[in-house]
């Protein structure tokens, strides 16, 4: 996963993924942009 300079919510993210992926025996994995990095392309 691409942390968005290390931010709480990406690591709140991060841990409601875990809890998704513990619960349904599954993996699920995040990319996360930040405004710039979407914006530039």
């Amino acid at each position: 996963m691409v942390r968005a300079g290390g931010s709480s919510i990406a690591s709140e993210i991060d841990d409601i993924i875990f809890e998704i992926n513990l619960a349904h025996d599954a993996f699920i994995s995040a990319v996360i942009f930040g405004k710039k990095e979407i914006e530039e392309g």
